[in-house]
């Protein structure tokens, strides 16, 4: 993983040489990447359960009537106006651009885990290749 960081450090391409570099710190990349994952999958289910509040709210009718043995074509019209209407778009586009956002924070934390490995293998005198 910290290949492109390497490469960019030394100004040059060392793909296939980063694991030379690297090996002595397997454990702690591999703890780092899985605490940052873990986090990223706490805080998205934490966001995606508020995000889906308005959306249960808004079903909650809907799916009572069902339960109750409501008419199966009055309840497919009701779910069709109920996923059309604004607030149901509006928490459906925020929970793709919070989704969004939190990927690409995870993924800025992915390339400084590596750029710091990169970093420490190169201070070490351990450069690839």
């Amino acid at each position: 993983a910290p290949a492109a960081a390497l490469s960019v450090a030394q100004s040059r391409f060392v793909f296939f040489r980063a694991w030379g570099a690297t090996r002595a710190y397997f454990w702690q990349l591999l703890g780092a990447f899985l605490l940052l994952l873990a986090g990223y999958i706490v805080i998205s289910m934490i966001i995606g359960s508020i995000l889906q509040i308005p959306m249960n709210q808004a079903m909650m009718p809907i799916v009572t009537e069902l339960m109750a043995g409501g008419e199966p074509a009055a309840l497919a019209a009701r779910f069709l106006e109920v996923m059309g209407s604004p607030l149901m778009l509006a928490s459906l586009a925020a929970n793709i651009v919070a989704s969004v956002i939190l990927s690409c924070v995870l993924y800025i934390a992915f390339f400084g885990v590596n750029a710091c490995l990169a970093g420490a293998a190169l201070e070490q005198g351990k450069p690839a290749g």
